[in-house]
């Protein structure tokens, strides 16, 4: 690889690559239906099933047009109902109605226990039904929704983004002609999951339909559950559109009633249609995982995450009686809280919505959301407003691209940092090499790149560069910046050779100059080392922390640069001695303020565990995992600055097979949103 070259601009180009998933998102302006709904009562011949019966079967025709079905009744043996519809004399297939297994918890003020009813189906059109019931069944009650009342005027139109965070656009109430709540919604202190259903209905509808779809349900949930509105916070069409449901704010802790037991502290979604007998289509799963990324970031939940819960729920037969204490998922089906089937095989598809959840949860993308090749990253304040911002560089496969971010996700610039061709990745840091001078974005080559390391300004323009090893070594380097030097006003940088180079830590002033290294562990160690800089004993001067490359161990030393050279002053494991996947080493502000504390993501293979140290190996309880425990990605960090001064703040990505995300935590794992 040659060393020096004319940098290539890449700025806009990430996000631009976003425009076409927000499009396909936006709100359908045009529908056709639109009266209010309401349900009358339709009471059959048979109101009882006599328990010597096999079966029975009612049939009613010549009846006023309704768009939706549902059945009660007030005690039956446990079995499913049957109905069809016709319209003009063309009969519909036989539907199975189940009773409905969600709703609000057993003592809330919408609990009504006097009637088991279905979930509503929508039949598009009807004059005439029949019902098939086995025996023992009575009261029964058909409900058909209607259309009634004076015209709606529907107002295809999306609230404005959400102040800190990316809202994807979302078709509000007003948008589906929706009726107001009985009474003013209830709402939890926050929302701390988020549960996924389907409706159970028809798959066969136009976007047109959707409006009325949704008034029909509402309807169905008011008037004959007795509820106090809709009982989904939002649903999703089966063309990717976004509804809003239960009133009382899109970005407040609505309680809904679509979940027995967890209803308060939990978000429902829905998904417009039946999965029982096939999957949901991707349009409607990247939708739904774009609404969830942006409501659970509003309150710091992270979407891959896991959490415990307590369960509400009194009644009778309740998987998980009122009390227990059940894990689950951050976003998990409605099945994993109650006895049901829901959401059909939509629940086989939960991970691709908690992976799309995960990239548009709060943070950015820095590249292309396809590229699965991970992302290094470093922090640094650029702008003079003294909160940091954030550099990313692409991992293997991705070019050597840097992007530099504002930590809103605003993209400030960016370039390759050696010629495009090179795939092997680029490592990242920054540093104010100059006395008075700007930051700037150090960069190295990950491996098959060569020893090169580059300075470069946030414009792309390359300040200087050399060889941090021998010219021939290909291992790639890793690459840190501080001022580590007692000497020097400016910052100095601080490298460790990758693969193949054995752990040589070698330290270079802000013009090149060497001013010597050493062996951070075995001579013999062939996996590589990676560096970090910190001021972690407090003298004002930093130190640099070295971690093992795969096979290593997670073996962290501490190293201070004096007159009489360099000396170790901490040596502590960060995980368990056995696992051999490397360690990532970073820093950040304590939350005295004084000193900076030792952060570690464990390697590939490690799965996404981050764990924060003192200089001597303590505090190590601190810490979280950023994505699933299950993930064996690796999580790399950079300590910032983002929302004032508050300490102990990550900048968070991972490594390969994984969206190209920044996320943000505290050292204790909740995440946050730096304000815009």
């Amino acid at each position: 690889m040659k060393r020096r070259r004319r940098p290539i601009t890449l700025a806009g180009l990430c996000v631009a690559a976003l425009v076409g998933v927000a499009l396909a998102l936006a709100p359908r302006p045009s529908f056709s239906l639109d009266r209010e709904m309401r349900v009358q009562d339709d009471t059959p011949v048979f109101s009882s099933v006599a328990a010597a019966a096999t079966s029975a079967l009612e049939h009613r025709d010549h009846l006023s047009q309704f768009r939706m079905i549902g059945v009660s009744w007030t005690s039956g043996p446990g079995a499913d109902v049957s109905v069809r519809t016709a319209h003009d004399g063309k009969w519909s297939e036989w539907t199975t109605l189940g009773a409905a297994d969600g709703g609000p918890d057993p003592n809330s003020r919408e609990a009504k226990h006097d009637r088991v009813v279905t979930e509503p189906l929508w039949v598009g059109n009807a004059d005439a039904y029949e019902l098939r019931l086995p025996s023992g069944f009575s009261g029964v009650r058909v409900h058909l929704v209607r259309e009634s009342g004076p015209r709606l005027h529907l107002k295809s139109t999306s609230p404005p983004a959400h102040a800190d965070t990316t809202q994807p656009p979302i078709n509000t109430r007003a948008a589906w002609g929706a009726r107001p709540p009985k009474d003013n919604p209830e709402y939890a202190s926050t929302v701390q999951m988020a549960f996924v259903h389907h409706t159970a209905g028809t798959n066969d509808y136009a976007p047109g339909d959707v409006p009325a779809i949704l008034r029909g349900i509402q309807a169905f949930h008011m008037d004959t559950n007795g509820w106090n509105d809709i009982g989904y916070n939002f649903l999703v069409d089966r063309f990717g559109g976004l509804w809003e449901g239960r009133g009382g704010g899109m970005d407040r802790p609505v309680v809904g009633a679509h979940v027995l037991g967890f209803n308060t502290g939990s978000t429902g979604v829905a998904m417009i249609g039946d999965f029982s007998g096939g999957p949901a289509p991707g349009v409607m799963l990247d939708a739904a995982g774009r609404l969830l990324g942006w409501k659970l970031s509003l309150t710091g939940v992270d979407p891959m995450g896991v959490n415990r819960f307590t369960s509400q729920d009194s009644s009778s037969g309740a998987k998980y009686p009122a009390g227990t204490v059940v894990t689950l998922n951050n976003v998990s089906g409605h099945q994993d809280a109650n006895y049901t089937d829901c959401p059909g095989q939509v629940e086989g598809q939960l991970g691709q919505i908690r992976t799309t959840a995960k990239a548009w949860s709060g943070a950015f993308l820095s590249f292309p959301a396809g590229f699965g090749g991970g992302q290094y990253v470093a922090t640094g304040e650029f702008t003079g407003d003294s909160i940091s911002e954030v550099v990313t560089g692409a991992g293997p496969g991705g070019g050597p691209a840097v992007g530099v971010w504002r930590d809103t996700g605003v993209n400030l610039g960016g370039f390759y940092a050696f010629p495009q061709g090179f795939s092997g990745g680029v490592r990242v840091a920054t540093g104010r090499l100059e006395t008075n001078g700007p930051r700037d974005v150090v960069t190295a080559a990950g491996p098959g790149g060569g020893p090169a390391v580059e300075i470069f300004r946030t414009t792309g323009q390359n300040v200087r560069g050399w060889y941090a090893y021998a010219p021939n070594f290909g291992g790639g380097v890793y690459v840190a910046s501080g001022n580590v030097s007692a000497l020097s006003a400016g910052d100095e940088v601080v490298t460790g050779a990758g693969p193949g180079g054995g752990p040589h830590v070698r330290i270079f002033s802000s013009t090149g100059a060497d001013l010597g290294g050493f062996m951070a562990y075995d001579p013999r160690f062939t996996g590589g080392v990676r560096v970090a800089v910190g001021d972690v004993d407090g003298d004002g001067v930093d130190e640099i922390i070295t971690a093992p490359g795969p096979g290593g161990g997670p073996h962290i030393r501490v190293w201070k640069l004096t007159a009489n050279g360099i000396s170790e002053i901490g040596s502590f494991m960060a995980y368990d001695p056995n696992f051999g996947g490397g360690v990532y080493p970073s820093t950040v502000t304590s939350p005295d303020g004084k000193i900076h504390w030792i952060v570690t993501g464990a390697g590939e293979g490690g799965g996404t565990q981050v764990r924060v140290f003192d200089v001597h190996g303590n505090v190590g309880a601190v810490g979280f995992f950023y994505g699933s425990p299950s993930d064996t990605s690796g999580v790399r960090i950079a300590g910032g600055n983002f929302i004032g001064s508050a300490p102990g703040q990550l900048a968070v990505v991972e490594g390969p097979g994984t969206p190209p995300i920044v996320g943000f935590r505290r050292i204790d794992g909740p995440a946050f949103l730096p304000p815009n």
